[in-house]
């Protein structure tokens, strides 16, 4: 629709909402049709201080300020020109009333995906991708990256909640984008990934992510074949061959795409074929001898046979054959040493389903034949006649549909063939979908929702983790003089010092130049060292306008001595637990929270004499090397307006497991080195594992246990090699890491900071400058009572049983063993008479009758209970 020039009079254009969505018309009123009687023109162009308004938008309807002059009465009569400005006053009012209410009603759409024609990405590992989703009429809908292995929310708008900073929400509310960028890419990273709008019912839309080492082809055929060719070895998958007998593999080399899609040169298929016995290549000239290759190179395929003379059980294991760019082939060789065993041709036909033709079982055969004739002997012919009497017993009181019907008498084969079917079919149906139920149960019975009762919570106020970017010169000259440093070595000693309490992996290739010299080699000194020399904030230096005030606490994190605000497992990085050799939790600090009736709630530090570097983070939880933080530098007041959204877990969830929930709790701690856990306490373990298997050492800013040793400045320069791998944990293969979320998380996003130069020191305040209105929880949606109903309704649907149906059954299973035995009882000896025979198969015929037609296995029981209980005894 062209904007500028529509054809027909604006009061039929502007009723449509095409117009209005493709020009985007602002919401201005028209004066009706009959409004024109009253001396308004139609056509603008006839008044000269009409005011036409031509843009990308096209023209706008006829505003209050756009009024033509001809307006005024063209007669000369009093009346009519008052009528007429009773009708300018009037009218502008309800027909503005009218566009607004029509346009709104008519543009209140739904929100929808964009057709994606690409659903399946792959990438290369350290590539960076962007998963595409765009979603339009949004309005006041929220969109959210889920990645659905372990329900974890990356990113909810353009706010990241994930841990991982490769996660970063990419937005564009005027071109109604919502991406989610991944950078440097892992293995890892493969899966499923969910763009989520929280409508009721929710809509998703799913991206199927691959990634590899080596980038697949993106060619529509054969997308997920990464090999030009494939290697094939004739013959069954397992050989067995009696020792001392000769053996060929027979492998062929094939194309695995299109002729059209092969290479126009057939180099690739000249290049040698390598076989290989249990992963090392075969020798042709090794003391083994016997061994000779013969290759046969075609068109487009090559064929390469492996002789093998007088095979001797070493020669078991796997043949595996292949060559550059071909996926390769394998068989296992088993030698054996027996009577019975006879050596199988390669190229003969492979049935896997008679038993009889099987090399494995043709040795064994004889000795299984000879021990069931043992077993059954005389007695074979007494012990099937019990169990078939005892299986069609319960078969006939059975309560599950279909097996009456199976072993009633006087049915035609064709029928019970179908009953067995049918019963079999349904079976399988009930315990497919049985599984289905449990792993349901097992491997997402949770999800993640949202809560928007935001006036009823309490907000947990920023906790906060403070370094400071310089040490006290007045503690430096304490320690010295305590060390008994001459003036010669101060200043080596000095510079030795700062970099032990400023620095951290990144910066640890600086200690090259104090490796092997005896002063700095104290290494169990180091943590007391760099706390001695910390500034002190004492407590008239900060303030709080809530609640009351809670101290900062002095640890040690991979930045060194920092101070804590507001955390509850900052106890255990402090030096005094650690030194108390002690894994037991402690009693910590309460946790300070606010609600919305404080506003603007501030925490203020003043009179600081040094730069620092500031993390926000939440109550569960401290910075690691991947935290993003914020440098100042001294001499500055800074102000942090910021803004919280939380994570919170159901209260029934504790009672799941960890798999269930995907998150941790701080008291479901699984690790060495601290009692509780959190996210970045798992990350900082795995760090100092993968230091003591680099390094045979961690820093001095890590807890010891057990033998573990604490570097020295040769040990941190030998870290400092490895520094980018521990940072970043990337290498599974290296880090063996896998951290599990903290089912308690609270993001903070920086809404605005303000810094200024201040003269009177460096003066640091933070506040919850706007707080929530939505938060996320999980919650337990399949629960166990779920999972009986589930697996109860499926076994009702498919079978038609149920608990006081099944009681009965297993009843009988349990005891009608002796009852059966009495018709079978054939001897000279036998106390049952030919009428008490008679009376029971008589009664056989009355129960199969009544389960039959009433259907009522209750009843038929107690009947043959208490009808049979006479001849029981007189069985003895």
């Amino acid at each position: 629709m062209d904007c500028r020039s529509s054809a027909g009079p604006y009061e039929k254009l502007l009723k449509t909402s095409d117009f209005y969505q493709t020009c985007k018309l602002p919401k201005r009123f028209e004066y009706p049709s009959w409004f024109y009687g009253y001396g308004i023109q139609r056509k603008p162009s006839q008044h000269p201080f009409y005011r036409t308004t031509t843009s990308e938008y096209g023209k706008y309807p006829p505003t209050v300020h756009s009024i033509p002059t001809s307006f005024f009465p063209t007669t000369q009569g009093f009346t009519n020109a008052l009528a007429k400005a009773v009708m300018l006053t009037i009218v502008p009012f309800l027909s503005g009333y009218t566009w607004n209410r029509e346009i709104k009603e008519r543009l209140i759409l739904s929100p929808e995906f964009d057709d994606l024609p690409l659903k399946e990405i792959q990438a290369k590992t350290g590539q960076t991708i962007l998963l595409p989703c765009t979603v339009r009429n949004l309005r006041d809908k929220v969109v959210s990256w889920i990645r659905t292995k372990d329900l974890h929310i990356l990113t909810s708008g353009s706010l990241t909640f994930s841990a991982d900073n490769r996660f970063e929400s990419v937005s564009s509310s005027q071109t109604n984008f919502w991406g989610l960028r991944v950078r440097g890419v892992r293995l890892t990273d493969s899966g499923r990934y969910e763009c989520q709008v929280n409508t009721d019912p929710k809509m998703s839309l799913a991206i199927n992510l691959t990634v590899s080492d080596t980038l697949k082809s993106q060619d529509n055929f054969h997308f997920n074949n990464k090999w030009t060719y494939t290697a094939t070895i004739k013959g069954p998958p397992e050989v067995y061959i009696r020792v001392g007998s000769p053996i060929t593999f027979t492998c062929e080399i094939s194309a695995s795409l299109p002729s059209w899609k092969t290479p126009a040169s057939q180099s690739v298929l000249q290049r040698h074929i390598h076989w290989y016995h249990e992963g090392k290549q075969l020798s042709f000239d090794s003391v083994r001898g016997g061994i000779s290759v013969e290759t046969d190179y075609r068109d487009l395929n090559s064929v390469s046979r492996l002789r093998v003379a007088e095979v001797a059980p070493q020669d078991s294991g796997t043949y595996t054959c292949t060559q550059p760019s071909a996926k390769p082939g394998s068989t296992r060789l088993v030698v054996v040493q027996a009577e019975h065993s006879e050596a199988m041709q390669r190229d003969a036909p492979h049935s896997s389903t008679n038993c009889w033709h099987n090399p494995l079982f043709v040795i064994a055969r004889p000795t299984i034949v000879n021990e069931f004739k043992m077993y059954a002997g005389k007695h074979k012919l007494k012990i099937w006649n019990r169990v078939k009497t005892h299986f069609l017993f319960c078969a006939s009181i059975c309560s599950i549909h279909g097996i009456v019907h199976i072993v009633r008498k006087n049915v035609s084969p064709f029928e019970r063939l179908l009953w067995i079917l049918l019963v079999t079919l349904e079976t399988i149906w009930c315990i497919m979908l049985g599984l289905e139920a449990v792993y349901h149960y097992q491997e997402r019975p949770t999800v993640i929702s949202i809560e928007r009762d935001h006036w009823k919570w309490n907000v947990t106020f920023p906790g906060a983790t403070l370094c400071f970017d310089a040490i006290d010169s007045e503690k430096v000259d304490d320690l010295i003089k305590s060390l008994n440093i001459s003036k010669k070595e101060r200043p080596e000693f000095e510079d030795f010092l700062n970099e032990l309490a400023l620095g951290n992996i990144s910066t640890f290739k600086n200690f090259e130049k104090y490796i092997n010299k005896s002063r700095y080699m104290d290494v169990d000194k180091y943590a007391e060292w760099v706390l001695n020399v910390q500034y002190d904030l004492n407590d008239n230096k900060y303030s709080q306008t809530f609640g009351e005030t809670q101290g900062f606490e002095l640890i040690f994190t991979e930045f060194g001595a920092c101070y804590v605000y507001n955390s509850q497992i900052a106890v255990y990085s402090s030096l005094k637990y650690w030194q108390s050799h002690s894994m037991k939790p402690r009693k910590s600090r309460p946790v300070i929270t606010v609600d919305a009736s404080v506003s603007s709630p501030t925490l203020k530090i003043a009179e600081v004499t040094s730069g620092y570097k500031i993390f926000f983070h939440g109550y569960n939880e401290l910075p690691d090397l991947c935290t993003k933080g914020y440098y100042l530098s001294a001499a500055t007041a800074t102000h942090f307006g910021l803004t919280v959204t939380t994570v919170l877990t159901d209260e029934e969830q504790p009672y799941l497991t960890i798999k269930q929930r995907n998150c941790r709790f701080p008291e479901e701690s699984n690790l060495q080195h601290s009692p509780v856990y959190s996210y970045n306490f798992c990350r900082i373990e795995c760090r100092i594992h993968l230091s003591l298997r680099l390094c045979n050492c961690t820093p001095y800013y890590y807890r010891h246990i057990r033998n573990e040793s604490i570097c020295d400045p040769l040990g941190m320069y030998c870290l400092s090699k490895y520094k980018d791998l521990i940072i970043q944990l990337d290498d599974e293969n290296m880090t063996k890491c896998k951290c599990d979320q903290n089912c308690v998380t609270d993001v903070y996003t920086m809404v605005d900071v303000e810094t200024s130069a201040w003269f009177l020191g460096t003066n640091i305040d933070w506040s919850i400058m706007v707080y929530p209105t939505l938060r996320y929880k999980r919650t337990l949606i399949f629960s166990k009572s779920n999972l009986l109903v589930q697996i109860g309704g499926t076994a009702g649907l498919f079978l038609g049983c149920s608990i006081l149906g099944i009681i009965p059954d297993l009843k009988q299973m349990n005891g009608i063993s002796q009852i059966q035995q009495v018709p079978h009882i054939e001897s000279k000896d036998s106390k049952v008479t030919i009428e008490q025979k008679s009376k029971l198969e008589e009664l056989y015929k009355y129960k199969t009758l009544m389960r039959d037609e009433l259907g009522c296995t209750q009843l038929v029981l107690s009947c043959f209970i208490g009808r049979t209980r006479p001849y029981q005894q007189g069985v003895g």
